[in-house]
Order: C-alpha cells, then structure tokens, then sequence
C-alpha cells in the first residue's frame, strides 16, 4: 500500500513539474519583450512575501545560459520554448521546449540511455502510453524532460528543464 501511495505522490510530483514549465514556456512565448518580470506567491509559511522571477527568452538557434550541450536535441525540431528564469534569491532554470517527431517511447529510451551512459543519477520516471517523464540529477545539477501527447492535435512535445545552475 505504501509503494502505491508513494507512486502517487511522484506522479503528482511530475505533473507539477511539468504545469509549472508549461506555463513559464506559454509565459516566455506569449509576452512581447525579451524579459518579463512576474510575481509569484511564496510556500504558506512565506505566504507574506512576494518573488519576483526574472524570465529571459533565448532566440531559438541558441541554447540557454547553462543548458548543457550534450543533452540530446532533435535537429529540424520546432522549438515552442527557449528561456533562462531567475528567482530573487538565485535559483534558476533553463529551459528548452520543442515539438518531436519521434514517438514518446523513443525519446524515452534516448533520455534514460543519454543520463545513465553520462554519469546522471535517475531519480524517477514516469512511463505512461501519453506522458513520460524523467528526473536525472548529477551533482547539484537537475534534469527534468517531460514527454507528452496532446491528445487532441496529437503533437508530440518535449520539455527540458535544467536546474541547480551555478550563479
């Protein structure tokens, strides 16, 4: 009962995860300049204090600010998503998004093959027929790629979000 229940809490896990860098990426895409300032509530104990977060869209030739080079990316890919985020207390991300032509089991097996073959810790994965999702960890440095379908367009997405970045 307990393992059930625990798989649960990281399903849910993931899916915050991964509606957290879906809204920064429709945030990124959808304002005009190229940094956006935004405010967000803190956790309850905090709930007094607002943070800003600094939001930076990268041109899409480029990758951004300490995104590593070797992670995979699909060449000719539409990128839907290319921007560093900045919290007022130094936490950042960069994150890369970008539509996939290949199936989702395919990116699966290329993401976990790319982290255990470069030294990455798997922390968790989710491996669902519509949503895949894996968080590597390596040092300080944490990888998350969440691997969905829409089910209604059926695009194929790939999100890359990088965190733990030196400053």
């Amino acid at each position: 009962m307990n393992n059930f229940l625990e798989s649960k809490k990281v399903i849910w896990v993931f899916v915050i995860f991964g509606l957290v860098a879906v809204v920064a990426a429709i945030m990124a895409v959808s304002s005009g300049p190229s940094a956006v300032k935004t405010s967000q509530t803190n956790t309850p104990a905090n709930a007094q204090k607002k943070q800003d977060v600094q939001i930076k869209k990268v041109d899409n030739s480029k990758l951004p600010d300490q995104f590593p080079a070797d992670i995979p990316l699909e060449t000719g890919a539409t990128v839907t998503g290319n921007y560093n985020a900045t919290a007022a207390d130094g936490r950042s991300q960069a994150t890369r998004s970008f539509e996939t032509t290949k199936t989702l089991d395919d990116n699966f097996k290329l993401y976990s093959d790319f982290f255990k073959k470069s030294g990455y810790t798997v922390n968790s994965t989710i491996n669902q027929a519509n949503f895949k999702a894996i968080l590597a960890s390596k040092g300080d440095l944490k990888v998350q790629v969440n691997m969905s379908t829409n089910p209604t367009t059926k695009v194929k997405t790939i999100d890359i979000t990088v965190t733990g970045l030196k400053k």
